[in-house]
């Protein structure tokens, strides 16, 4: 789906995939720093993505979800007796 978009809506090529599109929604500008624009990478290779990524990887890592366990209940539950 994200290649797709990316290519049919925004106009950005879309890596291995020359003849996606034809008439996209969008003109991709790739001007600028290649820092910025990712280079012949893409977008995915520019420093917006790079920061998106791993303000996500710490959002996951910080954020709570609810089903952490102490590990002395962990091992209560799953304590093993032999007869």
């Amino acid at each position: 789906m994200w290649n797709f978009a990316q290519g049919s809506v925004f106009g950005i090529e879309v890596s291995g995939m020359n003849d996606l599109v034809t008439a996209p929604v969008l003109k991709e500008i790739d001007s600028g720093p290649l820092w910025l624009t990712g280079e012949t990478y893409g977008i995915e290779g520019g420093i917006a993505c790079t920061i998106a990524i791993l303000a996500s990887i710490l959002a996951i890592k910080i954020v709570p979800t609810g089903k952490e366990e102490s590990a002395t209940e962990h091992t209560e539950a799953t304590e093993i007796r032999s007869y």
